[in-house]
């Protein structure tokens, strides 16, 4: 039996069982595809094929899709709209006088040029193309799927590109499928977009050190509205950390590396106002319902908070320092990764301070969807544990005794989904092949055996749980919520088939 044949019984064999295949022939640096590149959907989970340089669209119960590029080989797979993703690639043209082929390794190596490509990939498969150049770096997204901005990445490559503006940043409208660019005026390496108040994307903030710009999505323009520089030193950087806007888009708060000092950017007046704080900030919130933000310091037992009206800041004095916040409906979630055992409730109306004491220095902490608990990942000596904060509040009280649960393994991943009891959390374990599913609030537990240790989890928009796997012909398993099992296997094999094509200039 010759190769092609057995290429063509295992494709034909894709998804409906397992497979005979050796895959021991594929190193993990050479494999078929990325367990860590899984994307989900509204119309399934997107991973990339990173031998052939494509992507498969995974579905429960249904047939994989293969979505193939024929001029290009995607470098990688970058979160989209809906059901849609946004792919870079790579496309290969042989120019003009070199022997015609259709295949890259067929093109002699001083006629091939690589010229950058953006796809918007969609569940159907269909592919809107963009130009890209591979000088831009990589891309943000806007929460409403709207608009896609990249900017220019300085160490990437230019060559190929003829004339580049480096001070760019390019945008792509996946409503309308186009793009164009905005010159910023600087090396940009940050994008912060700008909400309505019905969630539509209607500006960006881009930024780089020293300086700000202030760009307006409603219309393709070229140029910002406005530009701040947070220095008038020449000889001085200044090093934007975190980013955060009011809830009517008036201002921007931004906090800076290695200073104390909050500059507050009003963006409908173009100015700048600079608030002293108590020292270098660890975390930023801003809360739209009360309509303030909270400050965290790591290296000071206190959490502040700024009104936006005054720009006054009221100090609330805690145990010890936090370097997270996280927001849930009605309070700020207060905790740390330095070490510290402490959690804070933090009420947004009252401003009344909860205290929670975890058994071990967490690791991770994510909330409930409906934000009634807080349930933390904690590891000492390589012993992991699992705790639950109760953060709900009857009669103006909260418990804080802390539900410790323990674990197999070391806990490395966890996602949540809404059910109709409430909610649960899923925990993945490092090399383990029993997941826990944890109820919330029942606390109920219930052991998941899998096919094989996980390497990744995740939530679908339906609320399916999805857990991609170290197989090197491809393994994901998808977890309903009635507990159901469903295997999708040997896509990986699709990354077998050959190398992209490539375009001849000529023609």
């Amino acid at each position: 039996m010759n190769h092609r044949t057995l290429l063509m019984l295992a494709l034909l064999t894709t998804g409906c069982g397992r497979y005979d295949i050796d895959p021991s022939q594929y190193t993990e640096e050479e494999g078929l595809w990325d367990p860590q590149s899984a994307l989900p959907t509204d119309g399934g989970l997107f991973v990339r094929l990173t031998r052939a340089g494509d992507v498969a669209l995974l579905t429960p119960g249904q047939d994989t899709v293969r979505v193939h590029l024929d001029d290009a080989e995607i470098d990688s797979i970058e979160a989209g709209a809906g059901s849609a993703v946004l792919t870079r690639s790579t496309e290969f043209v042989c120019d003009a006088g070199a022997t015609p082929s259709k295949y890259v390794d067929d093109c002699p190596s001083d006629r091939l040029t690589q010229v950058g490509r953006a796809d918007l990939i969609d569940a159907s498969g269909s592919v809107a193309r963009f130009d890209v150049g591979a000088w831009y770096g990589a891309f943000t997204f806007s929460a409403d799927g709207h608009f896609a901005v990249a900017p220019i990445d300085a160490n990437r490559p230019t060559a190929g590109g003829g004339l580049v503006n480096l001070t760019s940043v390019l945008v792509i409208d996946e409503e309308t499928k186009t793009s164009y660019e905005v010159s910023v005026g600087f090396a940009a390496d940050r994008v912060i977009f700008r909400n309505d108040a019905e969630g539509k994307a209607i500006g960006m903030l881009v930024l780089s050190r020293s300086e700000v710009a202030n760009v307006d999505l409603t219309s393709q323009v070229a140029v910002p509205r406005a530009t701040y520089p947070l220095t008038l030193d020449a000889g001085q950087t200044v090093t934007p950390i975190d980013v955060a806007l009011t809830p009517d888009n008036h201002y921007a708060l931004i906090t800076i590396e290695g200073s104390g000092d909050l500059y507050v950017l009003d963006l409908e007046s173009p100015s700048i106002n600079i608030v002293a704080l108590a020292g270098h900030p660890s975390a930023l919130l801003v809360d739209p319902v009360s309509d303030r933000t909270y400050i965290s310091y790591k290296a000071s037992s206190r959490i502040d908070v700024l009104d936006h009206v005054r720009f006054d800041v009221e100090t609330l004095d805690v145990d010890s320092a936090t370097d997270h916040l996280i927001q849930g409906p009605g309070f700020v979630f207060a905790y740390s990764r330095s070490g510290a055992l402490d959690g804070y409730r933090i009420d947004t109306t009252t401003f009344a301070v909860d205290r929670y004491r975890f058994t071990q220095p967490p690791t991770k902490v994510e909330l409930a969807p409906d934000g009634t608990a807080a349930i933390a990942l904690t590891a000492t000596a390589g012993v992991g544990r699992l705790e639950v904060a109760d953060l709900r509040q009857v009669d103006g009280k909260v418990d804080t005794d802390v539900k410790p649960f323990g674990l197999d393994g070391v806990g490395v991943g966890l996602t949540f989904a809404a059910d109709a009891d409430g909610s649960r959390a899923l925990i993945l374990q490092d090399g383990v092949d029993t997941l826990y599913s944890l109820s919330w609030p029942s606390l109920q537990v219930k052991a998941v055996d899998l096919p094989s240790p996980p390497a990744a989890i995740g939530t679908m928009p339906d609320g399916t749980f999805y857990i991609t796997h170290q197989d090197a012909l491809g393994l994901v398993t998808f977890l309903d919520d009635a507990d159901n099992l469903v295997e999708v296997n040997g896509f990986g094999q699709l990354g077998m088939l050959d190398r992209p094509l490539l375009t001849q200039e000529e023609n």
